[in-house]
């Protein structure tokens, strides 16, 4: 009898919750915002007649494809067998088609002074996505070094090590989105 009453309590707070305080209640599941802002990207740093790529730390089997666009379109952390599966998708549109409603997977990239920004909202466990930036070092524009992961809201970071290496390929999927202006 006590956890009916206690279940139709949280049901009427919940309910109540959703009328009289819409905006508060819709905030709880809002995914954040990003912070950087897409703006096309014309220097020489890095390369964009192709992808990067680097393998799964945890799982050598996995590769994992970062590809930058010239209008500042990211799409970064998707996981694959080998690079003639990703290409082979690449090519017969799979990937874009896989990839296209997976806002995880798309993101915003800036460079400046030899540092890559690549910021996407990803799934964190709740009903929202939570924005997060890696950071790069530009070796040489073939090479990259992500050495760090930072929540831009709250500043807390953590250390990475990842080595993106370039392969240029044409064509590669298409960078239009629904998530990213």
């Amino acid at each position: 009898m006590g956890n009916r009453i206690l279940t139709t309590a949280v049901l009427l707070i919940l309910v109540a919750g959703t009328f009289s305080c819409k905006d508060w209640f819709a905030d709880l599941f809002e995914d954040e915002a990003y912070t950087l802002t897409r703006d096309d990207y014309t220097g020489h740093e890095i390369r964009t007649d192709g992808y990067y790529y680097h393998y799964n730390e945890n799982r050598l089997d996995l590769v994992i494809v970062t590809i930058f666009y010239k209008n500042g379109v990211v799409i970064d952390g998707v996981c694959g067998a080998t690079l003639l599966e990703f290409e082979k998708d690449f090519s017969d549109g799979s990937f874009y088609e896989n990839n296209k409603d997976y806002k995880g997977n798309w993101g915003i990239f800036k460079v400046t002074n030899n540092v890559v920004m690549i910021e996407r909202v990803i799934a964190s466990g709740g009903l929202r996505k939570l924005a997060f930036i890696d950071y790069g070092e530009i070796l040489n524009d073939t090479t990259i070094h992500i050495y760090k992961n930072e929540d831009p809201y709250t500043n807390v970071s953590s250390v990475k090590d990842d080595t993106l290496y370039f392969k240029q390929f044409s064509p590669k999927p298409d960078s239009t989105n629904v998530f990213i202006k």
